[in-house]
């Protein structure tokens, strides 16, 4: 008696829990599975039976995004009928995995039920070009730099960069040769053949020493077997030290650097390979001058010698040697930062030019 009061009463509650829901979903979720973009719109639907105890309704469905139309009955739905939903997606220009979501909002209390959409889109040639434009193998790459712009030390950055595999086979993504100032994170390390990844490149610039313009590079690699199987990216910064608040006393002994000669003119030049010379840099300041960084971004510039920290009133030489083999014959033009912890100037441009001529 006890246990047929007992399953008596569960019965009684799974009634009532009827009675107030009404609706049994079929199916939640719907996948389309993997498919070509050339092959267009997708369709597929999803069903729900009226339980009761009343007749019902689809009062309206709203789709996450403009590339799902959902199509739905708007006549009354009787107690024991079955009502469908129906719904579209459009791949168009968006390949890769996709996962979207419909709510269909039903009945007097206008309940919503989310229904879960997904599928794999394989990309055509004209889609990928847009969206993943730098072709690498089987890797394409929604770009090859990330360009950070300035960053004071001490600020860190952070971007993202998108992946697609357009092999016919997953592979596994890892990365060599990454700086010490940039880590790596990815949504999916095994990306599936038409499916894409995103890389979050996070750029710490307390581990960066160089001030000024930076490039610095990491390979993406997609088959260690390979030696093909790779692709550089670089992160281009252009590091600043913070602008120091000085009072206007402080500014009157702060140091001041200066150059005897911006621009070093080196005539006609002859040398075949190497070629050494320098310039001359002074602190006119009260206070110690901190040379942070000599650079160029043309790579025939190397930095041999530098003075670090500067007295006042004090002049030093900057060794430099140009690797004239790698410069074309003619006039050229070499531009040189040298970063400082002057506060008016912290950064300057010194010229190299000259005439590369031709041995006879």
């Amino acid at each position: 008696m006890k246990r047929l009061s007992i399953a008596f009463v569960s019965l009684l509650a799974a009634v009532a829990c009827y009675a107030q829901t009404g609706i049994e979903w079929l199916a939640t979720s719907y996948e389309f599975g993997t498919f070509k973009e050339v092959d267009g719109r997708q369709y597929g639907s999803v069903k729900f039976v009226n339980h009761g105890p009343e007749e019902t309704m689809i009062n309206d469905v709203k789709s996450s995004c403009g590339c799902t139309v959902a199509q739905y009955t708007d006549d009354v739905i009787a107690v024991g009928d079955t009502a469908e939903v129906k719904f579209s997606y459009n791949p168009a220009g968006r390949p890769g995995r996709f996962h979207k979501t419909i709510r269909v909002f039903v009945g007097a209390d206008n309940k919503a039920t989310s229904i879960s959409l997904k599928g794999l889109v394989i990309g055509s040639p004209e889609s990928l070009s847009v969206k993943y434009p730098v072709e690498s193998g089987n890797l394409r790459l929604s770009g090859e730099s990330l360009i950070l712009g300035d960053v004071v030390k001490g600020i860190s950055r952070h971007e993202f960069l998108n992946v697609y595999n357009q092999g016919e086979e997953k592979f596994t993504l890892t990365w060599e040769n990454v700086p010490p100032c940039i880590s790596i994170g990815v949504s999916s390390a095994t990306i599936e053949a038409g499916d894409m990844a995103t890389l979050s490149i996070y750029y710490n610039s307390i581990d960066d020493d160089n001030f000024g313009l930076n490039e610095h590079k990491f390979d993406l690699v997609w088959d260690k077997d390979n030696p093909s199987a790779r692709q550089t990216v670089t992160v281009a910064v252009n590091l600043k030290s913070e602008a120091p608040k000085l009072s206007a006393e402080e500014m009157k002994v702060a140091p001041r650097i200066a150059f005897p000669n911006k621009v070093i003119d080196l005539g006609k030049v002859f040398v075949k390979n190497k070629l050494l010379d320098d310039f001359k840099l002074s602190n006119e300041g009260e206070s110690v001058l901190d040379i942070h960084r000599v650079y160029s971004l043309n790579k025939v510039f190397e930095v041999k010698r530098m003075p670090r920290k500067l007295s006042p009133g004090k002049t030093e030489r900057v060794e430099f040697e140009l690797d004239m083999s790698a410069l074309p014959e003619g006039a050229f033009n070499i531009k040189v930062e040298v970063v400082s912890n002057d506060p008016l100037r912290p950064t300057e441009t010194i010229r190299i030019v000259g005439e590369k001529v031709k041995m006879k």
